[in-house]
């Protein structure tokens, strides 16, 4: 869904030398991420639902304030 915009964001922070390297870890992130979110089923199981909601709220918001630690690229 947004990996015309990520692609496009990658290409304008990495040289070309580095931009390969750079976009094949984008399209590895999304499979990490989603054995990250089958991963929660097993974390539901073990300590109930609302530990499960509380472990993806933290690490959703810590990704979201690394995040913010980016810097808009110059054109």
């Amino acid at each position: 869904m947004h990996t015309p915009a990520c692609i496009s964001l990658i290409n304008d922070l990495f040289q070309h030398e580095n931009r390969a390297k750079a976009n094949s870890v984008y399209v590895a992130a999304i499979s990490i991420g989603v054995g990250f979110a089958n991963m929660t089923s097993f974390i539901n199981d073990a300590f109930g639902w609302r530990n499960s909601v509380l472990v993806v709220t933290g690490i959703g918001a810590a990704i979201t304030l690394a995040l913010f630690l980016l810097e808009e690229p110059i054109r």
